[in-house]
């Protein structure tokens, strides 16, 4: 189970007796396939390299479901790892999650206090590798060791560290999202790609960066201009609420016509870009229906078609 720091004493909210315990799963990916500890990848760079750790910071939670209301958790903070990324936020009074916001780093206020006041369950306590830089510098948001091809000989030769910090790359982030829903549990997956992340750093002669300016700050500042944090493709999908029938669709300039048969417990559609913006929404026909929707730019699309309470039935992939 993660492990919760609380500044203060959180939100009623997160005590209630509700009917579904919520989750956040952030899949770590390179080239959208998981990420394993110490097994060659490859960078955008072109470079091959091996990650030994990729350790980052999750705070200031909030999820908006049932028509806009806020699970507001800001007063948590989160440490995820390759072998520890599936949050648990416990049972809460949600039905239809919406989107999610939240911040890549320690929160200012806390970022520069006494690392000792906190045991050693507590993610802002002393960790393996050590996330902490000291209290005038505070917290590494980011921190992702490993070694990179120097040569281009296909070999990860040159150790390469990254150990991002400093207040002023604290990101925040925001997403519409179609959560993995079952009888008991709603899981909101993100993929975090490792491999966006360095975008612009080369793992073989980038050598070690360990501060909050030059490289380490462009390695952050690619979470505000990079998919960092996307959606994944398969979004949503509960094997047993899969719904029986078709779903096709076609492609005429920047036209897409979207259609389904025999489909049963339609009530809704979404149409969403990789980085799981809403490009349309709305009503659908049960068991046959169509829609047309404009896409203007190329890229990578999914749509969805969901029932009443937001689980999905039936999805599909559409590359322009």
């Amino acid at each position: 189970m993660k492990r919760i720091l609380l500044f203060a004493s959180l939100s009623l909210s997160l005590f209630s007796f509700g009917q579904t315990n919520v989750n956040i799963d952030f899949q770590p990916k390179v080239e959208g396939n998981y990420l394993i500890q110490n097994t060659n990848v490859l960078s955008l760079s072109g470079a091959d390299m091996t990650v030994d750790f990729f350790n980052y910071y999750i705070s200031n939670v909030h999820i908006i479901h049932d028509g806009g209301q806020d699970l507001d958790l800001s007063d948590t903070v989160f440490i995820v790892t390759m072998e520890d990324h599936f949050l648990e936020l416990g049972t809460q009074d949600v039905t239809n999650i919406e989107s999610i916001d939240f911040g890549v780093g320690v929160p200012q206020s806390v970022n520069h206090l006494d690392i000792s006041q906190y045991d050693e369950s507590n993610p802002l306590s002393w960790q393996t590798p050590s996330m902490h830089w000291g209290w005038t510098s505070g917290y590494k948001f980011l921190l992702v060791n490993g070694y990179g091809d120097s040569n281009n000989d296909g070999n990860a030769d040159e150790l390469f560290q990254l150990h991002c910090l400093g207040d002023a790359n604290y990101k925040n982030v925001s997403m519409t999202v179609v959560p993995t829903v079952s009888a008991t549990e709603s899981t909101i997956v993100i993929d975090c790609n490792l491999d966006e992340w360095m975008f612009g750093f080369h793992p073989g002669t980038g050598g070690i960066h360990h501060g909050e300016t030059g490289v380490n700050s462009s390695i952050m500042n690619n979470v505000d201009n990079r998919p960092v944090f996307t959606l994944p493709g398969n979004a949503g999908i509960d094997t047993p609420f899969e719904s029986d029938g078709t779903l096709t669709h076609s492609i005429n300039n920047e036209i897409v016509s979207f259609n389904w048969e025999n489909t049963q417990r339609v009530a809704q559609f979404r149409l969403i870009d990789l980085s799981g913006k809403v490009i349309e929404a709305g009503p659908a026909n049960e068991y046959n229906g169509s829609h047309n929707a404009e896409i203007q730019q190329s890229g990578s699309y999914f749509f969805y078609l969901m029932d009443s309470n937001g689980s999905i039935l039936k999805q599909i992939q559409v590359i322009r």
